[in-house]
């Protein structure tokens, strides 16, 4: 399957998509907003979101293997609204980042907490 992103300062994407039969990775969970219901239906009202197959969650500041608990959980809050935006658009493939920041954690403590948190979290 070949997706392409569909950013908001490329307007030409989704005409493309269209004309050449391409799945759209939907990129307006990147900003951790909480989604409304109203964005959801707008978002489900445009004509190409008939092509979505995938989206692109929320990364901005957000470090899942986080040694401070109040940063994991953030992230863990911001995934979780992401995860059910995705439900109600009916996209069945999320995008998620580790939040790996090279040199900046000890390689063990990042991947122990990184581990904890993806299982702990079940996301």
């Amino acid at each position: 399957m070949i997706s392409i992103s569909s950013f908001k300062a490329l307007p030409e994407i989704p005409n493309l998509a269209m004309k050449h039969g391409l799945n759209l990775e939907f990129t307006g969970l990147i900003d951790p907003i909480i989604y409304s219901e109203d964005f959801i239906a707008q978002t489900m009202e445009l004509k190409h979101s008939c092509l979505f197959t995938s989206a692109h969650g929320p990364f901005y500041d957000l470090i899942p293997g986080s040694s401070d608990q109040e940063v994991s959980n953030l992230a863990k809050t911001k995934f979780l609204r992401a995860i059910q935006a995705c439900k109600k658009m009916g996209i069945k493939k999320l995008v998620l980042h580790s939040g790996w920041i090279p040199d900046f954690y000890e390689d063990n403590v990042w991947i122990k907490n990184s581990i904890v948190f993806w299982k702990k979290n079940h996301i």
